[in-house]
């Protein structure tokens, strides 16, 4: 929400929006000229396009399901979204435009979600698991072929993964060891590193991969925080 806020916050007034909608998972694409959400203004969630200076809204699914967590692959042409459309909630890819919506997934298990592209492309990563109380940090292509869990422990759950700008690199949200803090490991699975220990969320990397963005729980609200990528150096931005 942060970044749909932040892309129209001096022409608020022009952004369409229904009364009493939840709007979630902004996303702008490469070029930076339109942002993808999620939305139930029609009263279902549904994926939705708009300008970034909040013209020229779009809805780009319709049907009886749920799409949630939407955004563009790196060169525009894609958009990557999850679904219970098919049953289980899955990872669907589908043209920018909202046409030819497949499902890259097919999971067998609880559901796949949370999926983000590689910045090349070629792969999504995603949480998935035998249920949502057990999710796995995964991986396919982004044609949904060699699928493999990268990351999961019975006793914990992985989601919200986040790829570093060269694409070697993963940040992801566990609960392992207790409150969910935020955790990355080497693109392939190997090099596991916690980076947090507190009530963490949504991991975002700078873009020069230095240092990971995410909001912590404090009080009766959240805070945002920036972590170096090897967890030494914390800084609070908000109060």
């Amino acid at each position: 929400m942060i970044a749909l806020l932040a892309a129209a916050s001096c022409r608020h007034d022009r952004i369409p929006v229904a009364k009493a909608s939840t709007n979630l998972s902004p996303r702008f694409s490469p070029d930076g000229s339109k942002v993808v959400f999620s939305s139930d203004r029609d009263g279902n969630d549904e994926i939705y396009v708009v300008g970034a200076d909040g013209q020229g809204l779009t809805r780009l699914t319709s049907n009886a399901a749920k799409d949630l967590d939407p955004s563009f692959s790196p060169d525009g042409s894609m958009i990557v979204f999850d679904s219970d459309r098919d049953g289980p909630v899955a990872v669907f890819v589908m043209n920018a435009d909202g046409s030819h919506p497949v499902n890259a997934s097919n999971p067998k298990r609880a559901g796949d979600i949370f999926p983000a592209w590689s910045p090349d492309g070629r792969r999504i990563a995603f949480a998935c698991g035998p249920s949502f109380e057990g999710l796995d940090i995964c991986v396919m292509d982004s044609d949904g072929g060699h699928r493999k869990v990268l990351f999961g422990d019975p006793g914990s759950r992985e989601w919200e993964p986040a790829w570093s700008p060269d694409g070697k690199r993963i940040a992801f949200d566990s609960d392992r060891g207790g409150a969910v803090s935020i955790f990355r490991m080497n693109a392939d699975g190997s090099g596991i590193l916690r980076l947090t220990n507190g009530a963490d969320g949504s991991p975002s990397w700078s873009p020069d991969g230095t240092r990971i963005a995410f909001f912590r729980e404090a009080g009766q609200g959240t805070e945002l925080f920036l972590v170096d990528n090897d967890g030494r150096t914390l800084v609070q931005l908000t109060a």
